[in-house]
């Protein structure tokens, strides 16, 4: 029986991405401080993710697409 890999991007892409937008967090931190959030406060937008994460608090649009996207 084979089963199907879900098709789930990989720590280097999602490192390469929040380098492009100048994250202060690496890959694993953006993941936790994601996952923490999402469990600890109601509405939680990817906004106010890109907030947490981003010296700015945004990204540039086609790098924050990307990341929406994961």
């Amino acid at each position: 029986m084979s089963r199907a890999r879900m098709n789930q991007p990989d720590y280097t892409h999602i490192q390469q991405l929040l380098t492009q937008a100048r994250s202060h967090a690496d890959a694993a931190e953006a993941h936790g401080t994601l996952a923490g959030c999402l469990c600890g406060a109601g509405g939680y937008r990817f906004e106010d993710w890109l907030r947490e994460i981003l010296p700015e608090g945004r990204a540039e649009p086609a790098v924050a697409a990307s990341l929406h996207a994961l």
